[in-house]
């Protein structure tokens, strides 16, 4: 090699140092930003203004988010002389690693009134790990350093679930946090910069929101709304022949399930109750009123604290047809009632009057 090529490789290798660690230094501030919005992002803020004085934390799927009331729910326990408050931490789909990771997040912080943590896993452990939602911004976030050995361990508890692609696909999400792949765009077409330097100088024009907040304040200002107005898909004629049929088919379906009730995997609600206790907080486990038949989980040496509403034998006022809503979830009135009876059961737990 002469001298030249040996000048021109140096000068290569020092261009190409210098690119990778540009590189690095964008990626580590873009770290620092904000993550980019979800609906969960809105959601913590609610959570963070009920912090100081919560007492009783539902967390879960859109089971908590969507049919919990918690004013309902203080209002009945104040009633039954065990006043308690509420706050919920709900989003759509949200199971398995995902809630774990909220979860512990959420406990990390001062709870300086908070006793009980009713965990909702109605939807199981089940990876929510779809193709076609890889790489959004929800995916991308609750993969992390510490969720990597919770999801293998799920693959190991669920081996079926468990390829290649798959665990490519999750190796490629925690690259995509930690460098920021796609959200340092992301992040920069939300700030409106230059919209934001026109308002600066005195032009007479309105930054506009992201459109998961929008998104997120509409929900919650037609929430009340919207579920009220699907009470009323449940009343013609062919709906209530609908329900009849549903309902003689969960009520099988239950009967069956509580006779196979050890068949249910009861290892990761055991890790999530270590985690809550550890942090000095009293685990409960809910199972909401669903359409379809959630197995019970065999008692062991200590079985957790599972409160199962999914039983329409037990709680006939949950899937009358005016109380349900479009799928599986409760309308406004159901959701009255849900909380109503998770009230009665949170202050028997509260007072020890519960078996």
């Amino acid at each position: 090699m002469n001298a030249r090529s040996a000048v021109r490789l140096r000068v290569l290798a020092g261009n190409t140092a210098l690119v990778l660690v540009g590189l690095s230094a964008s990626a580590a501030a873009l770290h620092t930003l904000p993550p980019v919005p979800t609906e969960m992002t809105y959601g913590d803020r609610r959570i963070e203004r009920a912090r100081p004085w919560c007492e009783v934390l539902f967390i879960g799927p859109s089971y908590v988010k969507a049919q919990i009331i918690e004013p309902v729910f203080d209002q009945e326990a104040k009633r039954l002389g065990v006043p308690m408050r509420s706050c919920k931490f709900g989003g759509t789909g949200v199971r398995g690693i995902e809630l774990q990771l909220h979860l512990t997040r959420l406990l990390r912080r001062s709870w300086p009134k908070l006793r009980f943590v009713v965990i909702d896993i109605t939807l199981r452990e089940g990876l929510a790990f779809e193709r076609e939602n890889w790489f959004k911004a929800r995916y991308i976030q609750w993969h992390t350093w510490e969720s990597m050995p919770w999801i293998l361990r799920s693959y190991q508890r669920r081996p079926s679930q468990a390829s290649l692609t798959n665990y490519a696909g999750h190796a490629a999400h925690l690259a995509a946090n930690y460098s920021n792949l796609g959200t340092g765009i992301e992040l920069f077409s939300r700030l409106h910069v230059v919209t934001r330097l026109r308002a600066l100088v005195g032009a007479k024009v309105r930054v506009p929101r992201a459109d998961v907040e929008r998104q997120y304040t509409s929900e919650l200002r037609s929430w009340e709304r919207r579920k009220k107005a699907q009470a009323h898909t449940n009343l013609s004629p062919a709906a209530w022949k609908r329900h009849r049929q549903k309902l003689a088919s969960l009520i099988r379906g239950k009967r069956a399930a509580r006779k196979h009730a050890g068949n249910r995997d009861d290892a990761w609600p055991r890790e999530l109750r270590a985690w809550v206790e550890q942090r000095g907080f009293e685990p409960v486990f809910l199972n909401a009123p669903v359409w379809r038949p959630v197995r019970e989980m065999k008692p062991r040496t200590r079985p957790l604290v599972v409160l199962d509403f999914n039983d329409p034998e037990r709680f006939p006022v949950l899937y009358e047809p005016k109380n349900r809503g479009r799928t599986h979830h409760l309308s406004w009135y159901g959701g009255v009632e849900y909380s109503k009876l998770l009230a009665h059961d949170m202050a028997k737990l509260w007072t020890g009057k519960r078996q």
